[in-house]
């Protein structure tokens, strides 16, 4: 407008300038879509992503009404334009919230953009829930730092600084939402934990990933989650994901971890209704066929086996007789009539997808599907108690179900990771089950070209482990034999490692000591056992790599309930405190510490295994190997703080160790102990920390008894001094 002196005049609006344009094209392939490219559409895969060496995920499925008759309930996904682009808090952030936008969240799944739970749930979360957020990003940059490969150049390292910044915010933000009764709360907390699961796979933690697992799993069985129908695909998705996690983890441990099926939390997985009509898309077939996965490892897990021992001292699985083995037989054989109405359904929703106009028989979740289809024949195939192999037919279809899955999957030097299971662990049955030269050599050689982990099924690790296994001269009799623990207790074992060598080595000696022998107790009765030095520290060495989900198992509570009492008796100083990790073991009371906000931890322990575990948390400034028992090397009045957890206790450190724990401390420093209670006044403990305060040496602040191992029932008296 212009103005005189006394008159407005109103200016004709300036006609904007608009491109000439055409409605939006709604087609091309799913991939071009989420980078927001325009696609050429050429069939299978667009010309575009093959020219970008990226993945193509193929076409979205046109409607059919006599196939994808929709469920009539609400869908509570997002689209992915809708997500913010700047969303994180600094470009470096920013950076790799989108490299798990556009390459972590396809790899974690092969379900399509459309049903990918990554993209149309977790992303768009992240912009209401900032623990999701940060742990979006730990995922990302951790994932872009396992990409790297080994020969990773210095500028990356900085990544696993990054990625563990980012996963500790987002456990201390999620923290406010575990107490909070709702639905999206219980969500929130849910997402989390399967982010978790994912950082701790690619960052190889394994016991910290089954951890992550557990807790998800117990959290599916909250009424908050089953009975909001609004958010049931969200539910059923959560379940289907936390559910197959836990199968494969409970085939990898030889554990259960799945989650209760007596709870109802199941119902929310899709059975569809007929046994003979198709499936409505490949989601229902995928949703069906994980709960017969589950209800498959309940019943195996409910199986009353017993073991004895051999003439030979081999442990043997002692075969099932009257009621117990009909019971057994009509619950696989309901179990086989149920894949037979899944397996049938699903050829038939085969046929009609060769119908489509679309790039579905050669999509990933297709031939994923194939693969696990092909699974079940195979484990079908051999008999319920016994070792039978399976049949080669079924082995041979297993394995083209698997080498064709896994042409997309194999780029040289370029590792791949997901959170989908079958393909390793399934090769893993089959060198392991088949006699058969040809079908071993093949499953071999497809495990040495993956560079795969999915979850903690790692194919590097898993092949060095069966050829270690090979190399010996009666490969059945060590496989059929059973070992604690699963894959970890065969890898990590003591007596695998001697086997192997006495036979690399041509040495004469026996497969199995003598039955009484502790190389056949668990190795924290070992430890606690240990008449020397030199025995203490070699069951810890090989305990190292599977120490954390052991304790894990009986609820092991003091690392978390000892770090509270120290930030406690710190306060505002634990983020600036310089604290002694004495017997830090493999990090949990760093870990538990570093979530409560201290930064400058130091660690000390006998066994160098346990250091090599400790050092892969990132959370500590230093470690170094000392012994408790004996004068440490370190100067007086070093440190604010010193805790020690775990390791006063039968067979281990002495009272005298407090002598040490003052010298090292400052004036007014804090030292927080554990003491198991049945050594508490037997071994002299009481009587120390009552002498140490009679001299005037420390304060007593607190004393008290409280759990150390709930499975187990373990109690400890759990200890605070105040240093004068």
């Amino acid at each position: 407008m212009t103005t005189s002196t006394n008159q407005l005049v109103i200016l004709p609006k300036k006609v904007k300038w608009q491109r000439a344009s055409r409605p939006k094209v709604r087609t091309g392939c799913l991939t071009c879509k989420v980078r927001h490219l325009k696609c050429d559409e050429e069939k299978p895969t667009c010309r575009r992503c093959r020219d970008g060496r990226v993945k193509c995920d193929g076409y979205a499925t046109p409607t059919k009404n006599q196939i994808q008759q929709r469920a009539s309930m609400p869908v509570t996904g997002y689209t992915v334009s809708s997500l913010n682009p700047r969303i994180a808090d600094t470009s470096i952030e920013n950076c790799y919230f989108h490299h798990f936008h556009h390459w972590t969240s396809t790899q974690l799944t092969c379900c399509p953009g459309s049903s990918n739970f990554y993209l149309t749930y977790v992303l768009p979360l992240a912009h209401s829930c900032e623990p999701i957020k940060h742990a979006i990003i730990a995922v990302g940059a951790a994932h872009r730092f396992y990409m790297a490969g080994q020969e990773t150049c210095s500028p990356l390292q900085q990544l696993k600084s990054l990625a563990m910044q980012q996963y500790n915010k987002s456990i201390q933000r999620i923290i406010p939402h575990m107490s909070m009764d709702s639905a999206f709360d219980l969500q929130c907390t849910l997402v989390c934990c399967l982010l978790f699961v994912a950082f701790e796979g690619i960052t190889g933690r394994y016991a910290e990933s089954i951890r992550h697992i557990r807790a998800g799993t117990k959290l599916l069985s909250s009424p908050l989650l089953i009975n909001s129908a609004k958010e049931q695909k969200m539910a059923r998705k959560l379940t289907e994901m936390f559910a197959n996690l836990g199968v494969e983890a409970s085939m990898f441990l030889e554990d259960t971890i799945i989650p209760d099926i007596h709870s109802g939390c199941l119902d929310v997985l899709q059975c569809g209704d007929g046994s003979d009509q198709p499936f409505q898309d490949l989601d229902e077939a995928a949703s069906f066929l994980r709960k017969l996965d589950v209800e498959t490892v309940d019943i195996i897990s409910q199986t009353p086996y017993t073991y004895s021992m051999n003439d030979d001292g081999r442990i043997e699985m002692c075969t099932l007789e009257g009621p117990e083995k009909q019971e057994l037989e009509a619950k696989w054989e309901e179990m086989d009539a149920k894949f037979e109405v899944w397996s049938s359904r699903f050829e038939l929703t085969k046929k009609h997808i060769a119908t489509w106009e679309c790039q579905e028989l050669t999509s990933p979740q297709l031939t994923y599907l194939n693969l696990q289809q092909a699974f079940w024949r195979m484990g079908m195939s051999c008999g319920p108690e016994d070792l039978s192999e399976p049949t080669p037919d079924t082995a041979e279809a297993f394995l083209n179900a698997a080498e064709i899955f896994s042409q997309r999957l194999i780029t040289p030097g370029q590792p791949s990771f997901s959170l989908d299971g079958d393909l390793i662990s399934g090769l893993s049955v089959v060198v392991w089950s088949c006699t058969e030269g040809p079908h071993r050599a093949r499953a071999l050689d497809l495990l040495r070209r993956l560079n795969r982990r999915e979850g903690i099924w790692d194919s590097k690790e898993i092949v060095e482990m069966h050829e270690a296994a090979l190399a010996l001269d009666d490969p059945k009799l060590w496989y059929n034999m059973e070992i604690p623990g699963g894959v970890p207790g065969i890898d990590e074992s003591w007596l695998f490692n001697y086997y192997v060598i006495g036979c690399t080595h041509e040495i004469q000696m026996p497969l199995f000591p003598t039955p009484d022998a502790n190389i056949f107790l668990h190795p924290l009765e070992r430890s606690l056992k240990a008449t020397s030095l030199s025995e203490t520290l070699s069951t810890y060495d090989e305990w190292a790599n599977t120490y954390n989900q052991d304790v894990e198992k009986e609820e092991y509570v003091a690392p978390q309930l000892a770090s509270q009492d120290l930030v406690t008796h710190l306060g505002t100083q634990i983020s600036s405190a310089k604290i002694l990790d004495a017997g830090c073991g493999t990090g949990l009371v760093g870990e538990a510490l570093t979530k409560l906000g201290a930064s400058n931890l130091h660690g000390i322990d006998l066994s160098p295994g346990m250091l090599e575990v400790a050092e892969r948390t990132g959370v500590y400034q230093s470690l170094n190997v000392a012994n408790l028992a004996e004068t440490l090397d370190i100067p007086s009045q070093s440190y604010d703080a010193v805790i020690c957890v775990g390791t006063m206790t039968e067979g281990h450190v002495g009272p005298e160790a407090f002598d040490e724990f003052v010298r090292v401390s400052k004036a007014g420093g804090v030292i927080v102990s554990t003491i198991r209670e049945s050594v508490w006044q037997a071994k002299g403990y009481e009587a120390k920390v009552n002498g140490l305060a009679d001299k005037g040496r420390v304060k007593v602040v607190a004393r008290k008894r409280e759990h150390q191992r709930i499975g187990a029932g373990v109690y400890a008296y759990f200890v605070v001094l105040e240093v004068q």
